[in-house]
């Protein structure tokens, strides 16, 4: 995800979506925020969850003090807002995550195509660095 994507009005809260089916799913931003908390992978700007899953992750976010709102197709939305707020922190962290894994897909594609060479030289330099 390029961080074109993220939206230009900071969120306050979690936003997660019930489908019809037994999972849960967050998008955009909130998803790395999921990969951070949960280690949950990110495809296609989505994290998924089953609702078993629930307990645990409500509980895991108001340990956090991050705000959240679940969303139903069904009922009404529920949610949980904290004056002291740590959403922001999270919102951030997943930011600079993104522009990281940014960074590595272009190094990747770089290294894609350089010559045996080049990569030999950018090993040792690595190396050197470690």
């Amino acid at each position: 995800m390029s961080t074109k994507h993220i939206n230009k009005n900071k969120k306050t809260a979690l936003i997660i979506y019930k489908n019809n089916g037994k999972f849960y799913n967050v998008f955009d931003i909130d998803a790395y925020i999921f990969n951070i908390l949960f280690n949950y992978k990110v495809i296609n700007n989505k994290a998924g969850f089953p609702d078993n899953a629930l307990n645990k992750i409500i509980n895991t976010i108001e340990n956090e003090k991050i705000s959240y709102q679940i969303i139903y197709k069904d009922k009404d939305a529920e949610g949980k807002k904290f004056k002291f707020n740590t959403y922001s922190k999270y919102y951030n962290e997943a930011k600079n995550k993104i522009l990281l894994n940014d960074k590595l897909n272009l190094i990747n594609k770089k290294l894609m195509v350089a010559s045996a060479d080049d990569l030999e030289r950018i090993i040792d330099i690595i190396n050197e660095s470690l």
